[in-house]
């Protein structure tokens, strides 16, 4: 039985990077902070979420392969690279989505609900990548 259901998202501000100004995938917009700058949040108490989204733990493999020795370490040494553009480890949805709405952060990878039903609703300059 299914324990847990959960979409990550990425929102992203508006403001700081104008529509056709991002890629059409998550990875390149969130792990790139060269051609992406900015301020960054990710879930701290959920880790399985960051180290699945991140590129270097993606490498497609067996499933039972899918958390591998190696998966593990590519996936924490992108986090090692990414780490000083993280601004904010975040510990709820709801904090997700208002870091951003304050503009503390630039982009977060986010829980999609929390994320986008307060923020659309009150008109904030945002974007999703579902």
């Amino acid at each position: 039985m299914a324990y847990e259901f959960y979409s990550s998202v990425l929102a992203y501000s508006q403001k700081k990077y104008p529509e056709g100004a991002t890629p059409k995938q998550l990875g390149p917009i969130f792990w790139d902070v060269k051609k992406f700058p900015g301020r960054r949040a990710a879930c701290a108490n959920h880790p399985i979420a960051t180290l699945e989204a991140a590129p270097d733990g993606r490498r497609r493999c067996a499933p039972t392969k899918l958390y591998s020795r190696s998966m593990l370490t590519g996936a924490f040494r992108k986090l090692e690279e990414i780490k000083p553009n993280i601004t904010v480890w975040w510990t709820s949805g709801a904090q997700s989505a208002q870091l951003l709405n304050d503009g503390e952060v630039d982009m977060v990878m986010a829980l999609e609900w929390p994320a986008s039903a307060p923020l659309t609703k009150e008109g904030a300059k945002v974007a999703f990548y579902l």
